[in-house]
């Protein structure tokens, strides 16, 4: 990592030590448990029991790429890069893997965005288009910004557990893409 990235992730981090309060450090220990690994476990099983029961299987195998592809390279990611999470006088608690990137940022992000994909292409409202969006984009940051806010990830490793989410959307999505025109 750069010094300057360094530098700003360890202001951002000793910043946001500076202004909990209870009621934010339950708030985010609460927004935080939605981008766990067992959140996005019980979500996924969820999202393919939807499409098994609703007549959307043909989204069952992008979002398989999505969720297990974030999965797989999260993990990879963390081994070899084995950046140390931030230090005990900023962190609200102690994590045990290594920090770059953030897992709930990223499974957050791909697993989340695809079933708010599948959910804008099936709904015809704006409205409705609207709401799907805006929710699933509010509570992504929201589980992102609350890794940052509890001490347990530097901005860096949000960003780049955003970039790898994408990532993974973006092929889930073009997987999808790919098996739809071939019907």
């Amino acid at each position: 990592m750069s010094e300057h990235i360094m530098s700003v992730d360890t202001a951002a981090a000793h910043f946001l030590s500076t202004i909990r309060t209870p009621f934010l450090n339950e708030f985010f220990l609460f927004i935080t448990q939605f981008g766990s690994t067992s959140a996005m476990i019980a979500l996924s099983i969820a999202a393919i029991l939807f499409y098994s029961f609703f007549s959307k299987r043909r989204y069952i195998i992008p979002f398989l790429v999505a969720a297990i592809g974030s999965a797989v390279s999260i993990n990879l990611i963390k081994m070899l890069v084995a950046r140390a999470r931030p230090a005990a006088d900023v962190a609200f608690y102690a994590e045990k893997l290594f920090s770059f990137p953030s897992g709930h940022s990223a499974s957050a992000l791909a697993i989340l965005g695809f079933i708010a994909y599948t959910a804008f292409k099936n709904v015809r409202t704006t409205c409705a288009r609207v709401c799907i969006l805006g929710g699933a984009a509010l509570l992504i940051l929201l589980i992102g910004f609350s890794r940052l806010y509890l001490g347990v990830h530097y901005l860096s490793d949000v960003i780049g557990g955003y970039v790898l989410g994408t990532l993974w959307l973006l092929i889930g999505i073009r997987v999808d893409m790919w098996l739809n025109r071939k019907r």
